[in-house]
């Protein structure tokens, strides 16, 4: 289902700042100077580049890094639970995230970026003796990518050292994160100097810092309320139609940009990774939350998000049918599950191209979000109510 979903790029909209990163991908490969976009660290531009030398398609690699993805997190979620239908679960409700899917189509760098955040985590998961320095090898590649997986590397950072108390390996991997980044920058080095790489860094931290630290939208109080707005229409599918201006604000409306049931369930999941002390999936999903509703990012940062909340649903299915009653738990997650599907085929897809033809009034995607709503509530409140017999 997923690859199906993937191959046919069914998505409401992609991102026009692939064709940059595509044309900063072409020029890397003749110059490490990387004029065209030098905010960004270069692995995933030349990993761009080489597929689309090689292919002759410069969108191929980010299918190949997506599926890469999907797998990787059905390998996490079995890691974690041990449970087939968890790690099933965790790639159906992937396979319903509209961001997920656009990012799986466009030559974005996010997907790359996921692609070794993913593998840092599953090889923290395994027997491997050095698992805890090399995963921050690859979050070493994943920081090379886009710097905003620096989140994530800090969120379970947090874990070693507050729950596991891996601190010698925990200092390695530091050391390794920061060495691995170094070692993508070499052309750059060789050709312009050390001075020169550090000057880069210097203006990169300047321009990714100032603009979003510019306004610090007051997210913790609207979250659920002018992020869910949806009077504005869908005036350009193909661009950002999920934003909108509040208050001298930029915002993004979760039910134009993502699947609002499964962005919705994120706070009750929280909720139960605390309940059933499941450490590292916090860290994963606490630092990513956090940093989204304190700073001010664009809505497909959040994109780190939806890979951490599928895997975490896995998680949970697993710890709730230890319980003798594991059926009811069973038909509560597939009801979820269906209605994750159908509210992507429904919300994302149809009743969008239904309002820009004129077919649907916008309005009508208040019955969107409150149908939303009903299943999240529904189906948390009876987990939480499974919850105390387990």
């Amino acid at each position: 289902m997923f690859l199906v979903v993937q191959y046919f790029g069914i998505s409401p909209f992609g991102y026009l700042d692939s064709a940059l990163y595509i044309e900063a991908g072409e020029t890397l490969l003749t110059s490490p100077l990387d004029a065209i976009n030098p905010e960004h660290p270069p692995l995933a531009k030349y990993i761009i580049g080489v597929f689309g030398e090689i292919l002759g398609n410069y969108y191929v690699s980010a299918r190949i890094f997506g599926s890469l993805s999907a797998s990787l997190m059905v390998l996490i979620s079995w890691k974690l639970s041990r449970n087939i239908v968890a790690s099933s679960m965790t790639l159906w409700i992937i396979t319903f995230e509209p961001l997920f899917i656009s990012m799986s189509n466009e030559a974005m760098l996010e997907i790359y970026m996921l692609f070794f955040e993913l593998l840092g985590i599953w090889i923290l998961l395994t027997n491997f003796e050095w698992k805890i320095p090399m995963f921050g090898l690859f979050f070493g590649l994943a920081f090379s990518c886009k710097w905003i997986s620096i989140i994530v590397f800090i969120g379970i950072l947090s874990y070693l050292l507050i729950v596991k108390r891996q601190f010698f390996q925990t200092a390695i991997s530091l050391i390794i994160f920061t060495l691995t980044y170094i070692v993508i920058y070499v052309p750059y080095i060789y050709s312009y100097g050390f001075d020169s790489f550090v000057s880069r860094q210097i203006f990169m931290a300047n321009f990714m810092g100032g603009w979003h630290l510019e306004k610090i939208n007051p997210r913790p109080i609207m979250w659920f309320l002018l992020l869910t707005n949806v009077i504005k229409g869908y005036a350009d599918p193909f661009t950002h139609p999920e934003q909108f201006s509040y208050g001298g604000y930029v915002w993004y409306s979760i039910v134009e940009g993502y699947n609002p049931i499964i962005i919705f369930a994120a706070f009750p999941i929280v909720i139960f990774l605390i309940m059933k002390r499941r450490w590292l999936e916090l860290a994963w999903v606490g630092s990513i939350i956090l940093s989204f509703i304190t700073v001010n990012t664009n809505d497909y940062y959040l994109f780190q998000l939806f890979p951490a909340l599928a895997v975490s649903m896995g998680s949970i299915y697993a710890e709730l049918t230890k319980t003798r009653n594991s059926s009811k738990v069973y038909l509560i997650f597939l009801f979820y599950a269906l209605s994750v599907s159908f509210v992507y085929m429904f919300g994302s897809l149809l009743l969008p191209t239904l309002i820009i033809v004129g077919m649907a009034p916008p309005e009508l995607k208040w019955g969107y979000i409150f149908a939303s709503w009903i299943v999240v509530l529904y189906t948390f409140i009876s987990l939480f109510k499974k919850s105390k017999t387990v």
